[in-house]
């Protein structure tokens, strides 16, 4: 029998040993309530930040990821061209044009990705805002944080008090909690860490007792000893023991993670060269048993390691070429234009120590990990803790040479949330006693209390107070983030006393709205009891002793969640409607109506904005309730943030494929000049409807060409000084429901001959008349010239201009014959205004048939 086949047998002796021991039934009692107190630790955290939900994107980063993850939910593409007036708000604005000339976050897309299915979701269901929706995402991910690092810490053999205590620590004492409501892939990159560290250490218990460093714990101590706990725990999860599926799960979340931020790929290989070590180190201290064995291990370790690496690779792949779609280069990601990194030591002292950026002050709690880093010393495998702290230090270090480490526009370092979670395992380390051993006299409980009280203050001053209301006051970043003149908490305590708005959802408006407050209220109540009754506070040591492992039971956790999910729900159908009772919504809404009866699949939706429009809350409003599958463009129009000329251009490439486009111009007035966009429309396109909404703006529906046609020579003029030059027509064959595409090009006579031109508005107009009856079957007007209107006139005396004109025939239109005139009338009196070389007060242009079905040789030109 060789060693290997020795080993083997030694660990299925214990097992059977163990399965009649006591302590097995014990164990199970105890892996039970583990998983038990896991899911209320949980779903209690998770209940708290339903609490402090605020429903909104606070900051323009959000807004871009948030997009790209839209985009991807209702289009499968990942632009961001809904945030194209980003691009002059701010000196590094979040997009980078692509090279198929559409706007794309710089932010990695992994949080995008991750969103996109519960967008979907939101834009699915009835009545629900899509981006309250999406903002779910971060409460369920920072509660399953903390879930899990309560499972972790046991792993470590901290005790049950001490790993629930860290947990509830991480997910209400830090700024863990500030971040949950808001929208960044650092939260997730912070879980994934998680898990892969997770993962790494369970791969290390994988071997022989004699490699591991001797640990106990009273909780180890209660279920026999760890050799015992590791085999019962390996015969329970055994499909998760496996070493090849702990690599996998490793390196999925370090892929994960990488595409949440292109800088895990650091953390990444920390992480690998662990493994490499440790496997080596196992080869090194068991070559004595035998040469086969320790060849074995080899090619197992290779194994491991190739299996973690995998899904890293694949993923880095997978996002160089998604570079390579979006920018036209492997390494591209947005940043190379804005990227540059100095000497590390003042941005990582302001990342811990500022009051503007510092993880010390707005997580003060995380003091403790100071006193805590000789006992994990201790504790933990030697080459387990320096893992963990070299990933912090990569971390720290990376963003404190980063350009913009010190920004406004967050509370507290968010660069530093990945690592958060790993930090709490030297805080853990300070947690040697239970809750029975609390003592107010004892001076270091009163230190973590007030830490704990302390901490609980700056996130509730993050959490109430909207910190736009503070950073929107300030000048710039100059003299913030080490002045203590402008500390942000004290600030928003300031604006707290002074009446300033509340950011929680169930306060919007400084109205308590009960029946946003009741439904995470009961979830919170019901967490909290379950998770007390597990903890098995005041249940006598016979009945622990007597628990069978039977009584686990799925039904109340199964029956906890479906009631979660609809108290959840219950919450967002009421702030979606609190939040379409606005006026502003309110009048937005009929914008909504046309939209969702008359879009098609080919459209795309463009949309110019005024300068003092509301750019972030109208692009945030159409991603919320837009449940229409359009491609979305948003800027602003004219002023000193406009969009440029350059940029135009990409947009009409970017639109060339579409059928039909809306443009809608936000808060436009009969009184506004024509815009830029919509004079390059009426001439480039063919107008088809417009509707006005009051307090909103204008909608413009336009057909686009999908060919060219000839210009037909007409020189025909009309009395008052008007000449139609040419014509040109698109399609001639139509069906029901086409719209005709004629194009006409109009002169004026020059200023010198201005007198003879009409006074006040004159109207074009394009009539398709039947051939048989001589009804008008469809008809379009559209201003040609006022000259008691100059900046609304589309012409003026001396200049040439092109019209399109989009004619939509009746659904219900007979097939046959149609004549295609045109003419001008004054728009006082409707009087048509004469030829000048004939008595007729219009002019054929041609002929075109309408039939029930489309010739399938044709070229589709109707839509």
């Amino acid at each position: 029998m060789n060693s290997e086949e020795r080993i083997v047998k030694s660990e299925k002796q214990s097992l059977n040993k163990q399965s009649i021991s006591p302590a097995v039934i014990r164990h199970s009692s105890f892996v039970i309530r583990r998983s038990s107190i896991a899911f209320w630790l949980g779903l209690l955290l998770f209940a708290v930040y339903l609490l402090t939900f605020s429903g909104k994107l606070h900051v323009m980063d959000e807004a871009a990821v948030f997009s790209a993850g839209n985009s991807l939910a209702q289009r499968a593409q990942a632009d961001i061209n809904n945030l194209i007036w980003t691009n002059h708000w701010t000196p590094n604005p979040p997009g980078v044009w692509g090279q198929d000339n559409n706007l794309y976050t710089k932010k990695a897309p992994g949080i995008s990705f991750l969103a996109a299915p519960l967008i979907w979701l939101g834009h699915l269901l009835p009545g629900l805002n899509a981006v309250h929706f999406g903002l779910l995402l971060n409460p369920v991910i920072t509660a399953m944080t903390a879930t899990f690092l309560f499972l972790w810490l046991e792993d470590l053999k901290f005790s049950r008090f001490a790993a629930l205590f860290t947990a509830l620590l991480y997910g209400l004492c830090t700024m863990a909690w500030v971040y949950a409501r808001m929208f960044w892939g650092l939260s997730v990159a912070g879980l994934l860490f998680l898990l892969a560290i997770w993962a790494a250490y369970r791969i290390d218990r994988r071997q022989p007792t004699a490699d591991r460093r001797s640990r106990s714990s009273p909780a180890a101590s209660a279920c026999g000893t760890e050799e015992e706990e590791d085999k019962k725990s390996a015969n329970k999860w055994r499909w998760l023991n496996n070493n090849a599926t702990l690599a996998l799960l490793a390196g999925a979340a370090m892929a994960l993670s990488v595409a949440m931020r292109f800088e895990s790929l650091a953390a990444a290989g920390l992480l690998g060269g662990y493994l490499v070590v440790q496997n080596s180190k196992f080869k090194i201290q068991n070559s004595k048993l035998a040469t086969h064995h320790s060849s074995f291990v080899t090619r197992n370790s290779l194994f491991v390691t190739g299996l973690y690496a995998l899904p890293i690779v694949l993923t880095t792949v997978g996002l160089l070429a998604f570079n390579l779609l979006r920018f036209g280069s492997l390494s591209e990601t947005g940043y190379t234009q804005e990227i540059s990194f100095s000497a590390p030591w003042v941005g990582a002292f302001g990342l811990l120590f500022s009051p503007g950026n510092g993880l010390f002050i707005y997580s003060p709690v995380l003091i403790l990990l100071f006193f805590g880093l000789r006992p994990a010393w201790k504790q933990l495998p030697r080459l387990y803790f320096w893992l963990i702290v070299s990933i912090s230090l990569f971390y720290i270090l990376f963003y404190g040479s980063w350009f913009s480490w010190g920004g406004t526009w967050g509370w507290g370092p968010r660069f530093l949330l990945p690592i958060l979670p790993l930090l709490m395992v030297f805080v853990a380390s300070n947690l040697r006693f239970t809750i029975y051993d609390l003592r107010l006299k004892n001076p270091k409980h009163l230190i973590i209390g007030a830490l704990i009280v302390l901490s609980l203050a700056v996130n509730l001053l993050g959490l109430i107070i909207d910190f736009n209301d503070y950073y929107n006051q300030l000048s710039g970043n100059d003299n913030f983030v080490f002045n203590w003149g402008k500390f942000p908490p004290l600030a928003h305590w300031r604006i707290l006393q002074a009446g300033g708005d509340i950011d929680l959802i169930w306060l919007q408006g400084n109205h308590l709205h009960l029946h946003l407050l009741l439904p995470p209220a009961i979830i919170l109540l019901m967490a909290t009891l379950n998770l007390v009754s597990n903890l098995g506070f005041g249940v006598s040591s016979d009945a622990t002793k007597n628990q069978k492992p039977e009584t686990r039971n799925l039904k109340p956790k199964v029956a906890a969640l479906a009631i979660s999910v609809f108290l959840t729900l219950l919450m967002l159908a009421g702030a979606s409607h609190l939040a379409l009772a606005t006026e502003q919504s309110q009048a937005d809404a009929a914008l909504l109506e046309v939209l969702k009866a008359e879009s098609r699949p080919a459209d795309a939706l463009l949309t110019a904005m005024p300068p003092f429009a509301d750019a972030q809350e109208f692009s945030t409003w159409l991603m919320a309730w837009q449940d229409r599958r359009l491609p979305g463009y948003t800027w602003i129009e004219y002023g000193p943030r406009a969009i440029q000329t350059d940029e135009r251009e990409r947009i009409w490439r970017a639109t060339g494929n579409a059928r039909r486009v809306w443009l809608f111009e936000r808060w436009l007035t009969h009184a506004d000049p024509l815009s830029q966009s919509a004079r390059y429309l009426e001439q480039n396109a063919f107008p088809v409807q417009e509707v006005w909404f009051e307090k909103s703006g204008k909608l413009g529906l336009y057909a686009l060409a999908r060919s060219n046609a000839p210009k037909i020579p007409l020189d025909t003029p009309f009395e008052g000084g008007l000449t139609l030059l040419d014509f040109a027509l698109l399609n001639e064959q139509l069906i029901p429901g086409d719209i005709l595409k004629l194009r006409l090009t109009w002169q004026a006579e020059a200023v010198n001959a201005s007198a003879n031109l009409p006074p006040g508005p004159t109207i074009a107009f394009a009539q398709l008349v039947a051939e048989a009856d001589g009804q008008v079957a469809a008809q379009q007007d559209r201003l040609l010239i006022d000259l008691q209107a100059v900046k609304q006139s589309p012409l003026l005396p001396g200049q040439t201009i092109t019209q399109g004109y989009g004619l939509r025939l009746p659904e219900d239109l007979s097939p046959g014959a149609y004549f295609i005139i045109v003419g001008l009338y004054n728009a006082a009196t409707t009087q048509r205004l004469p030829r000048a070389n004939n008595p007729d007060d219009f002019l054929y242009l041609s002929t075109v048939t309408v039939n029930n079905e489309r010739d399938p040789n044709e070229l589709t030109n109707g839509e």
